[in-house]
């Protein structure tokens, strides 16, 4: 009888050792799985910023090679510039300069609008 009841502590013993093991791989394996999940996250993110990268790269050639035509451009326009100030210059040397001021104008443009009045009011009184 000694025999099984030693029997029936071995099996006990075996009984609980195989549900602590069973436990342990049931951990493993939930923890195998989340592990999983996350190189599989993990993998998605490095592939999004793989492609964030690439078209960072892209943007900044894009704004290199926009650099680098900006010098010739601007020669360009200093020499438009350079020939605007050029015609300006010699336009203005043409230009004669006109004597007297605005109010001279307004008193002379005043004095030819009353002579016309009153050439006006002379013809109108003799037509009629």
């Amino acid at each position: 009888m000694a025999h099984i009841n030693e029997q029936k502590i071995l099996l006990k013993s075996a009984e609980q050792q195989a549900a602590t093991a069973k436990r342990k791989v049931d951990l493993l394996m939930a923890k195998s799985e989340r592990i999983a999940n996350d190189l599989d996250r993990l993998r998605q993110e490095l592939s999004t910023l793989e492609a964030s990268v690439v078209e960072k790269k892209h943007q900044i050639a894009n704004k290199e090679a926009a650099l680098k035509v900006l010098p010739v451009e601007l020669e360009l326009e200093k020499l438009e510039l350079s020939l605007v100030v050029d015609d300006v210059s010699r336009i203005s040397l043409i230009l004669d300069v006109i004597p007297g001021s605005e109010e001279d104008d307004d008193k002379i443009l005043d004095h030819v609008d009353g002579v016309r009045r009153r050439a006006i009011s002379a013809i109108l009184k003799y037509t009629m």
